[in-house]
């Protein structure tokens, strides 16, 4: 009865919980070399990013240039959209946090970023990011236009679940993100 009853328990875990996949984590070769990575952070279980917003860092003496310095995700389940949780990775210390982006149907497979040029050795810096959803549209965060994007990451099985951030060892700057991908 013991050994019915723990395989339940491991059963009802397995199959409604998210799981985050076993393959590696959605990554693109050009986010900034600087910093470390920090904790990943996942979607409640049940629940899949379906949105995201961006938290914009003005650069100080430089008009119009500004550092992407956080991502958070919109988490929600298939049956019941309207009730939403944010999961945020590791973000730098100043900016502020723009609305919103949904997809209009589905969650969110696959991303880019915009990078900026240097403006001296180690310099790069994230200026904005774009997500790909499951019908095909692309949304794109409120971040700079400074740079360009470069090529898609791969795209998940499913959807995303999860992200993970790069932090300068200042604190202040994000220079990189990467993202999980769920199982179920």
């Amino acid at each position: 009865m013991i050994h019915l009853s723990i395989s339940l328990v491991l059963f009802c875990l397995f199959s409604f919980g998210n799981t985050q996949s076993n393959s590696p984590p959605l990554s693109v070769p050009y986010g900034g070399p600087a910093g470390k990575w920090t904790e990943i952070e996942l979607c409640p279980p049940g629940t899949k990013a379906r949105g995201f917003s961006v938290k914009m860092k003005e650069k100080q003496g430089i008009p119009g240039d500004s550092a992407l310095n956080g991502v958070r995700l919109y988490c929600s389940s298939p049956s019941n959209a309207e009730e939403e949780y944010v999961v945020t990775s590791t973000e730098g210390q100043s900016g502020s946090w723009s609305p919103p982006f949904r997809c209009a149907g589905g969650y969110l497979k696959r991303f880019r970023l915009r990078v900026s040029p240097p403006l001296s050795i180690d310099d790069d810096m994230l200026a904005n990011t774009m997500f790909s959803c499951e019908d095909g549209h692309e949304i794109e965060g409120s971040g700079s236009q400074r740079g360009f994007y470069g090529p898609w990451s791969d795209s998940c099985k499913i959807c995303i679940c999860g992200i993970q951030t790069k932090v300068t060892n200042e604190g202040d700057v994000v220079n990189d993100t990467r993202y999980y991908c769920c199982d179920n």
